[in-house]
């Protein structure tokens, strides 16, 4: 008996995925299932796992505006998600945090052309490095 339940239970959750992917589902279909029993739920971060899965929450996030999805949590417990409002925090550009993470990209940029312009130039010539001279120099500028 609680393998025709399971079989049920996967075939519905298969042919949800179906609807919902072919943009088949919509706002009834969702009250309709829902029978009244709906929860709100307000994720604060990419990284909260307290209720769904990391896989679920990351694709909460990949989500619209008013999409429909199908999410699990940790006991595997399959639930039907609508998100019904996206908050966006918007930083000022005074922000210290800004400033900070605007310093790090070009930072990273920065190393990322040189690693890119190092590379060009070895492949373009053949560079022969003699390890006497450069500790000669090491040691000159110490």
């Amino acid at each position: 008996r609680n393998d025709l339940y399971q079989s049920n239970k996967y075939d519905l959750n298969k042919d949800l995925l179906i609807k919902i992917s072919k943009k088949e589902f919509s706002n009834n279909d969702f009250d309709k299932m829902s029978k009244n029993s709906i929860n709100n739920l307000k994720i604060s971060s990419i990284k909260d796992v307290n209720k769904f899965t990391p896989d679920s929450i990351k694709l909460l996030y990949s989500l619209s505006l008013n999409s429909f999805s199908l999410v699990s949590d940790k006991k595997n417990n399959v639930y039907l998600a609508k998100i019904i409002k996206i908050d966006e925090n918007n930083l000022s550009s005074d922000n210290k945090n800004i400033k900070k993470f605007i310093d790090q990209t070009n930072i990273s940029l920065r190393n990322s052309l040189y690693n890119s312009y190092d590379l060009l130039l070895n492949e373009k010539y053949k560079i022969n490095i003699n390890e006497n001279t450069l500790d000669r120099m090491k040691n000159y500028f110490r």
